[in-house]
C-alpha cells in the first residue's frame, strides 16, 4: 500500500504527539478532583491498574487500526467491515462535539493564566464569585476560547510533521518542567504536606474509595488517554510501518500516568496546606486552587505557571482531534488542508459560543436544563468513547485474527512481549470493563436526574449480557461477510476459467 505524504518524521515526535493529545484536562483537572473525591491513595492504585488493563490495550488497538489501513478512521472502520462505517463517522463527529466545549474551558484557563500575569492574581478576591462572574459573562469567555482554537487551527494547517509533531518536540517537554516547578513548590509549604502525602499515597482507604470509585478510576484510566474519538487511530495511521507500537503504548501511557499523578502532588499539598478540602469535586481547579493561590507567597507566578499548563495540555489535545477532521475531510472530499481546517474551525467557533453563552450569559441556551458544556460532556464520556472504544475491541479482537494481529507487529520488528497478554484482554477482559462503564454510567445518571433505586451489581449482570450478545452478533457479522466473500471469489474464479476455455 503507498505510504502516506503525511506522517511523524520520528519515533520521538510521535511518542510526544500522542501522548500529548492523551495528556489534557483529563489529567490536570479530572484526575486530582476524582482522587480527592474517592479515598485518594486507594483511588491513585486503581487507577494505575486500570491504565494497564484498559488505557495500553484500547490505544494499541486503536493504533494497529490506523497503521493497517494508513487511511482516516472511517475508511479504517470500513476497511475492518462496511458494517462498521457508522463507527468511523461517529469518531469523526465527536472531535466537533468535544473540541466545541474544550475550547471553553481551555479559555477559562487562559483567562487565569492571563489575569496571574498581571501581578494581581486573585488576592483579596472571591475566587467563587469571580470564577461564575468570568462564565457567564457574554463576551469574554468567547474571546479567550477563540484564542486557543485559532491557535490550535494554526498548528494544525501546518501539517502532521510540520505542525503537530513540531509543536509537541515542544510544548510537552516544556508542559513537564512547568508541572515539576508547581510540584516542588506545592511540596514546601511546609504546615499540611505530611497529611497530604498521607492522603494521597501512603495510606489506602478502600472503605473510602468503594464500588463507585472503583468505577470512576476504571472511567478516568479510560477517558483520560483521550480513547474512543479516533485520535490514536489517527495518529497511528500516520506512524510508520517499523514503528514500534506495543513499547510505544507503554511509554505513552506511562507519561500520560506520570502527570496526572504529577498534578496530584502539585495540588494536594497545596489544599492541606491552607486547610481547603481534597473532596471538593469540579471545582477544584478553578475555585479552590484559585484561593491557593491567593494566599501562597508568589502565589501570581506559580498561578500563572500552573494555568499556562493546563492551556497547553488543553491545545495539545484540541489539535489531535481537529487533525481527525482534517484528514478525514482531505482523503474522503479531497479538500485541501486548508479548506478543511477553516470550515472544521468555523463549526467549533459556533458551537463555542453556543456553549459558553449556556454558562450563565444567556439562561434559556440549555436543552433538557442541562447547559450545553455539561450535556455535551456527558454525551461523549458516558455514549460516544465507550461505544467507540467498544467497537476498537470488538474490531481487532473479534473481526480480525488477534493472532495476525500480533504475528504483524512481531513482522515490522516489534518484539511485542505482552501478545498473549493483549489477545486475552482485548478479546475479553477490556471490552467487558467497557461495557461496565457504559452501563453504569447511563445508570448513574439515571438516579442522579429521577432518582431511580438501581444498584451497580444489577447493572454488571445487564453489562455482562449485553457483552455477550454484542460478541455474538459481531461473530455472526464476520461469518456472514466470509461467506458472502468466498461466495463472490468462487464465482470470479469460476468465471475466469470460462473465459480461458
Amino acid at each position: 500500500m503507498k505510504e502516506k505524504s503525511q506522517g511523524f518524521g520520528s519515533k520521538i515526535g510521535f511518542i510526544l504527539a500522542a501522548a500529548g493529545s492523551a495528556i489534557g484536562l483529563g489529567n490536570l483537572w479530572g484526575f486530582p478532583y476524582k482522587a480527592g473525591m474517592n479515598g485518594g491513595a486507594a483511588f491513585v492504585l486503581v487507577y494505575i491498574v486500570m491504565v494497564l488493563i484498559i488505557g495500553c490495550v484500547v490505544m494499541l488497538a486503536e493504533m494497529y487500526i490506523g497503521q493497517r489501513s494508513k487511511r482516516n478512521v472511517v475508511d479504517s472502520f470500513t476497511q475492518i467491515s462496511k458494517k462498521f462505517k457508522w463507527a468511523g463517522i461517529l469518531a469523526v463527529i465527536a472531535p466537533f462535539v468535544v473540541t466545541g466545549y474544550y475550547i471553553v474551558i481551555g479559555g477559562w484557563s487562559l483567562k487565569y493564566a492571563v489575569s496571574y500575569l498581571g501581578g494581581s492574581g486573585f488576592v483579596g478576591t472571591d475566587s467563587s464569585a469571580y470564577f461564575q462572574n468570568f462564565i457567564s459573562s457574554p463576551i469574554e469567555p468567547i474571546i479567550f476560547a477563540l484564542l486557543i482554537l485559532v491557535s490550535s487551527l494554526f498548528i494544525v494547517v501546518g501539517g502532521v510533521e510540520k505542525g503537530i509533531e513540531k509543536f509537541s518536540k515542544i510544548v510537552m517537554p516544556l508542559l513537564f518542567l512547568c508541572l515539576l516547578i508547581i510540584v516542588v513548590r506545592s511540596l514546601t509549604l511546609g504546615e499540611g504536606v505530611k497529611d497530604a502525602l498521607d492522603f494521597y499515597i501512603l495510606k489506602f482507604d478502600f472503605k473510602a474509595l468503594g464500588l463507585q470509585g472503583v468505577l470512576a478510576a476504571m472511567g478516568q484510566a479510560f477517558f483520560s488517554l483521550s480513547l474512543g474519538m479516533g485520535t490514536m487511530i489517527a495518529y497511528g495511521s500516520y506512524s510508520k510501518k517499523d514503528m514500534k507500537l506495543s513499547s510505544s503504548v507503554l511509554i505513552i501511557c506511562g507519561l500520560d500516568t506520570i502527570i496526572a499523578i504529577l498534578a496530584g502532588f502539585a495540588i494536594f499539598p497545596a489544599v492541606f496546606a491552607y486547610g481547603l478540602s481534597p473532596t471538593s469535586g469540579p471545582g477544584l481547579l478553578f475555585v479552590v486552587l484559585a484561593e491557593v493561590f491567593s494566599k501562597m507567597t508568589g502565589g501570581a507566578v506559580f498561578g500563572f505557571i500552573f494555568f499556562i499548563l493546563v492551556v497547553f495540555a488543553a491545545i495539545t489535545s484540541i489539535i489531535s482531534l481537529l487533525e481527525v477532521v482534517s484528514q478525514t475531510a482531505t482523503e474522503k472530499k479531497g479538500w485541501s488542508r486548508k479548506k478543511a481546517i477553516l470550515i472544521a474551525g468555523s463549526v467549533v467557533a459556533v458551537i463555542n459560543i453556543f456553549v459558553s453563552l449556556s454558562q450563565g450569559a444567556v439562561p434559556g441556551i440549555n436543552i433538557m436544563g442541562f447547559d450545553l458544556l455539561t450535556l455535551f460532556d456527558e454525551v461523549v464520556n458516558i455514549f460516544i468513547m465507550p461505544v467507540m472504544a467498544l467497537m476498537v475491541c470488538i474490531s481487532v479482537g473479534w473481526m480480525l485474527k488477534t493472532d495476525d494481529v500480533i504475528q504483524t507487529l512481531r513482522k515490522n520488528g516489534d518484539k511485542f512481549l505482552w501478545g498473549k497478554m493483549f489477545k486475552f484482554f482485548v478479546k475479553y477482559v477490556t471490552p467487558l470493563l467497557i461495557f461496565i462503564i457504559f452501563a453504569t454510567g447511563i445508570v448513574d445518571k439515571t438516579k442522579s436526574y429521577n432518582d431511580l433505586d438501581l444498584n451497580y451489581y444489577a447493572v454488571t449482570i445487564f453489562a455482562i449480557f449485553i457483552f455477550v450478545f454484542a460478541i455474538s452478533i459481531s461473530i455472526y457479522m464476520n461469518k456472514k461477510e466470509n461467506k458472502q466473500l468466498n461466495y463472490d471469489k468462487d464465482k470470479i474464479e469460476e468465471k475466469e476459467n470460462v473465459e480461458e476455455k
